[in-house]
């Protein structure tokens, strides 16, 4: 009878960690725990670059090039996906800047800025802002959405610099944030943001309406650190995590959701990108490298 007890309890279990694809639907799309158990998508590493940067930056990406933010060394780099160095850029001042890749332009925001180069690099324009210390950026409907880490608070611009929007502030509330270290927007205009302060990811729609937040529970603690956030173009959302056995989590658009690739992580570094093919580009603070996954 013992036999066959602990035989129905490990069935149980393992019931409860694969069950994902068909969990219901709810308010919240996403399982806003991640109760369904360590379960992993088939990403593998494909590439990894070694040495190319020497602090945490952020990461943009085509299908050609990758685009980083390198703070320390005052850079922006442009490099291709065999790890060559095509175009490295001095920008004095540049601090832990946000950058997105948008109408084949860099939008990068900096201090009291958002500057836009081209595809080369070369300047191009720049909008002034207010001055905050500034983290993730992305563009929707020709509308900037960054991220400030002082203030703890998302801001929208209008191309011409106009303060449109703004919410946040610090706590631990719904709607409040730790460190919003990261942002991201998807097709329908929803904000995304990553609250690594918090550890976890907040959702809002257009107008900053606060929508629901989630935490990714972690075989390595009770819930792994949340520092990037990118959205393809299918709105299947990427978040860059830390302190679990992955470096990154996949949401997909459907509502299932697991760790992109059992590996060895880095708990370093918030930048995450996915090219328009579906290589995930990461961030690897911890060993200065780049590593590139798909499918």
């Amino acid at each position: 009878m013992k036999k066959i007890i602990l035989f129905l309890i490990i069935i149980l279990n393992f019931s409860a960690c694969v069950k994902i694809e068909n969990e219901e639907q709810r308010d919240n799309p996403f399982d806003p725990d991640n109760t369904t158990g360590f379960v992993y998508y088939d990403y593998k590493l494909i590439k990894t670059i070694k040495d190319v940067y020497f602090s945490s930056g952020y990461v943009t990406c085509d299908d050609n090039y990758i685009f980083i933010t390198d703070p320390m060394a005052e850079k922006i780099l442009k490099i291709d996906y065999n790890g060559n160095i095509i175009i490295s850029s001095n920008d004095p001042g540049l601090y832990s800047s946000g950058l997105i890749l948008y109408t084949n332009n860099i939008h990068l925001v900096s201090y009291n800025k958002i500057i836009i180069l081209t595809y080369n690099l070369n300047f191009l324009s720049e909008i002034n802002i207010a001055s905050y210390y500034y983290s993730g950026i992305d563009i929707y409907d020709n509308y900037y959405l960054v991220t400030t880490e002082d203030s703890k608070k998302v801001i929208k611009y209008s191309n011409n610099g106009t303060n449109i929007m703004e919410f946040g502030g610090v706590g631990t509330g719904n709607g409040k944030f730790g460190f919003p270290s990261d942002v991201a927007i998807d097709s329908s205009g929803n904000i995304y943001v990553a609250d690594s302060g918090n550890e976890r990811l907040q959702v809002f729609n257009s107008s900053g309406t606060f929508l629901y937040s989630k935490k990714i529970k972690s075989d390595m603690s009770d819930y792994t650190s949340i520092k990037g956030v990118a959205i393809d173009k299918n709105d299947n959302i990427y978040v860059r995590i830390g302190n679990a056995g992955s470096n990154f989590y996949v949401i997909k658009k459907d509502g299932t959701e697991r760790f992109g690739c059992q590996e060895d992580y880095s708990a370093f570094g918030c930048g995450i990108s996915v090219s328009p093919s579906g290589k995930v580009v990461v961030l690897d603070d911890e060993h200065h490298s780049i590593k590139i996954y798909s499918l």
